[in-house]
C-alpha cells in the first residue's frame, strides 16, 4: 500500500490481500509530517506489517514503537478495526508510531 502524504494525512485501509510493506511517498524533505492509518479486516482476515516502510526507492524506514521495541499486532478478526498513528521529525527517514486502538468492531 502507498501512503502519499502530499494527498492527505488520513488513510482507510480495508483489507482485500494480505499487506507487506507501506511505501511512504510525497514526505517535505527535512519536515516533521503525520499520519494516521485506519485498518479495518474485510470479511476474511489478513496479516498487515504495521511495522515495514519503505520509500519509493525501496529503502527501509526504521519505525520505533513505544514499548521496548514491541510491536504491536494488527488485530485478525473479521470486521475488526486498528487505528495507528506516525509521525516523522527527518522528511521520512525514520517513523515514530503510536496505537490508537486495537480490535474495534
Amino acid at each position: 500500500m502507498t501512503v502519499d502524504l502530499a494527498r492527505g494525512q488520513v488513510f482507510n485501509l480495508t483489507t482485500t490481500e494480505n499487506i507487506t510493506q507501506f511505501t511512504l511517498v510525497g514526505v517535505r524533505a527535512n519536515a516533521a509530517q503525520s499520519f494516521t492509518i485506519k485498518i479495518t479486516q474485510d470479511s476474511t482476515p489478513r496479516d498487515v506489517g504495521i511495522a515495514t516502510f519503505k520509500t519509493a526507492g525501496g529503502t527501509d524506514i526504521p519505525v520505533l514503537f513505544p514499548g521496548g521495541g514491541l510491536l504491536p499486532t494488527v488485530s485478525v478478526s473479521a470486521g475488526a478495526t486498528d487505528i495507528y498513528s506516525f509521525m516523522t521529525f527527518d522528511g521520512g527517514q525514520s517513523l515514530f508510531g503510536v496505537v490508537g486502538g486495537q480490535n474495534f468492531s
